[in-house]
């Protein structure tokens, strides 16, 4: 391995990384906001704790995927929770939106993805129930009331 070559340990960690995003918002004018990116809801996959709803990976114009997207119950419904650690006892979005209207974007992708999902887990769930209550009527059609 060469002099110049760094690893993981030798690059520092800056805690601070969000709150160094938000003082360059400067640079953010040369970004058109209006933007609208394609987004992809994946591997969505129900939970059963206490507020958590689900875990779900999104991918964005197919070129950045972000795994451990959280989908919690709140006071006001559902929403979304950015991966994230936590530092000085308080926790860190990883990646965020910058915008609103792209916070929004992305809430409504999530969400609908998780209502969608529920919507065929139910769907699935009376097409099983209908499915095993026509079996047993079968069953039922052969059977003689004398037998013994």
């Amino acid at each position: 391995m060469s002099e110049n070559t760094k690893n993981e340990k030798d690059i520092p960690f800056n805690e601070n990384i969000s709150e160094g995003f938000e003082e360059n918002a400067e640079t953010l004018d040369a970004v058109p906001q209006s933007v609208s990116l394609n987004i992809k809801v994946t591997n969505i996959a129900l939970q059963n704790e206490e507020n958590l709803l689900a875990r779900a990976n999104i991918a964005l114009n197919d070129c950045l995927a972000i795994r451990g997207v959280k989908i919690v119950n709140g006071k006001h419904g559902a929403f979304i929770s950015m991966p994230s650690y936590q530092a000085n006892g308080r926790f860190v979005e990883i990646c965020f939106p910058t915008t609103s209207e792209f916070r929004q974007q992305l809430h409504d992708s999530v969400i609908g993805a998780y209502e969608q999902t529920l919507a065929q887990g139910q769907r699935a769930m009376e097409h099983a129930k209908q499915a095993s209550a026509e079996t047993k009527g079968t069953e039922m059609e052969g059977a003689s009331p004398y037998a013994g």
